[in-house]
């Protein structure tokens, strides 16, 4: 339950303090508390009630949901730090670069790994720099000196 997720959030996040920390909880307040006493922590929180929703208003997005969650196949959700000598590149100049060259599709672009100001379908002209995280969709994980950040400037 979500007690116990918070009490071994908290013990695993005191045993290594640089530790990608992953928990899911069922309630907000309880990732607001591990957040509030370790911001590094990533939280999850139960989507099952706006899924049901997102299905009722939208038939199918639920089979799109699905796909790009699911570990063992098609398209999936994937997330890379643009390098640091990178240039500072225009976010639709990028989507459309890599899709063109590799297939993916940009969705989202943030400060940090932690999700940090998360800019999902950013702005076409919203400046993504050197650092930022991006989130995309592709068949798999890009390898990031495999992205020509040249040709996306």
């Amino acid at each position: 339950d979500d007690n116990d997720t918070l009490a071994a959030a908290l013990a695993a996040a005191s045993v290594n303090k640089q530790a990608h920390l992953v928990a899911y909880f069922e309630q907000q307040s309880f990732a607001d508390l591990l957040t509030a006493h370790c911001p590094r922590a990533e939280t999850m929180i139960s989507l099952s009630t706006e899924m049901m929703v997102r299905a009722a208003l939208d038939p199918g997005s639920s089979r799109v949901h699905r796909d790009l969650l699911s570990v063992v196949g098609g398209q999936n959700n994937f997330s890379m730090r643009v390098p640091a000598d990178a240039a500072t590149v225009r976010y639709g100049q990028l989507l459309r670069m890599l899709k063109e060259q590799h297939n993916a599709t940009l969705i989202a672009v943030a400060d940090d790994t932690a999700g940090g100001g998360l800019r999902p379908n950013a702005a076409g002209d919203a400046e993504v720099t050197a650092g930022d995280v991006l989130y995309y969709i592709a068949a798999r994980r890009l390898d990031p000196e495999q992205v020509n950040w040249r040709a996306a400037g």
